[in-house]
């Protein structure tokens, strides 16, 4: 930009460096997207095993979910790819356990995850961001879920 005077002033754009663009983040990346493919392949198979109208749509509402780990995308649109996983997982898995167990208030607090993370994402970005609190969140949300969901069709529920 030019001022009155003819002299070039230079706007410094300063850019954040997050921990994961750091060589050693990548390699924890790398590792922790490995993970997340090997558990999400595990999991599709358990549940493409059960069969049904229903399994076919929890291994897409995993699979989508899984995108999130796998490629890198912008967090505002986390929340459409989650809705899917967030909503039908825990739901199906719900229908494979008798009511009122410990299981049942176990499924239901992992519908309440996705939202909080969301919220805490957006609301106090500044602080969580750079923390990589979503992402993180995320994967642990993940993790646990694939984790109830082999577990569930280990035990041949319904």
């Amino acid at each position: 930009m030019s001022n009155a005077k003819g002299t070039d002033k230079v706007l410094a754009v300063t850019e954040r460096v997050y921990p994961m663009d750091s060589e050693s983040g990548q390699l924890i990346l790398t590792v922790v997207r490995s993970t997340a493919i090997f558990s999400a392949a595990v999991t599709l198979v358990a549940i493409l095993l059960r069969g049904g109208a229903s399994s076919l749509l929890v291994a897409f509402a995993v699979a989508n979910a899984a995108t999130l780990l796998v490629v890198p995308i912008a967090r505002g649109h986390y929340f459409m790819a989650m809705w899917p996983a967030a909503v039908w997982v825990p739901r199906w898995l719900m229908q494979s356990v008798p009511m009122r167990t410990y299981s049942q208030y176990y499924l239901w607090g992992l519908t309440q995850i996705p939202p909080i993370l969301l919220m805490l994402h957006y609301v106090f970005e500044r602080y969580t961001g750079p923390l990589g609190v979503l992402g993180i969140g995320v994967w642990l949300w993940q993790l646990i879920m694939l984790y109830a969901v082999v577990v569930m069709a280990a035990r041949g529920g319904r």
